[in-house]
């Protein structure tokens, strides 16, 4: 059902922090830095950096004909051919909570853009960018898109990690494990080892 459009802005680490957690609800496992980062990268670029995000959609998800939950329509110039561009009244999924909005925009990938994945994995946000283009995420020049995307892993890398870092409190640990120091040392630099925000 249409609703009206409400704005729902996010400050980056807020964003990062939600893609984190979402991540774990559709894969069961929290993701890897460089999929975070990928991900983060594109949000904050269909998002300006989580400032224009309405009605907790994450990723700019639009909905097919005949969709039966929450939608708002916006109207917005999407490029219908090369060096054509037109305005159209797009319908987007409305969500009740950031979570459920981040979880629809990972189901979203897992499902239709699955070659992404490994690229986001592997760090290759150039190349997961045009990916995203061939595969019709979005209807942008793929070259500024790319370089956005590149640059904004950058942003992530030297100021959401930090922030996120500052957010993470390490579970208790009841027993002794041997090699404790070299795994929080291996969590802190590599994975979020399923650490969680408090």
């Amino acid at each position: 059902m249409q609703i009206p459009r409400e704005k729902t802005p996010l400050n980056p680490a807020t964003m990062a922090a939600i893609l984190r957690d979402s991540y774990h609800g559709v894969f069961g496992t929290f993701p890897s830095l460089p999929m975070l980062a990928n991900a983060w990268a594109q949000c904050a670029l269909e998002h300006a950096s989580g400032e224009a995000t309405y009605d907790r959609n994450i990723g700019n998800i639009t909905v097919p004909a005949g969709y039966a939950g929450d939608f708002y329509v916006l109207h917005v110039q999407e490029q219908v051919e090369p060096g054509v561009w037109k305005y159209l009244d797009l319908k987007f999924a409305a969500h009740q909570d950031f979570i459920d909005g981040g979880r629809a925009y990972w189901a979203l990938l897992r499902r239709r853009y699955a070659s992404v994945l490994p690229l986001f994995e592997a760090g290759r946000t150039e190349d997961a960018a045009y990916r995203l283009h061939d595969l019709h995420y979005y209807t942008a020049n793929a070259a500024p898109y790319a370089r956005g995307m590149v640059g904004l892993v950058r942003r992530f890398d030297r100021e959401i990690v930090p922030q996120l870092m500052d957010r993470v409190k390490p579970e208790p640990v009841s027993v002794a494990v041997d090699g404790w120091d070299e795994i929080v040392e291996a969590c802190a630099g590599a994975n979020w080892c399923g650490a969680r925000a408090a």
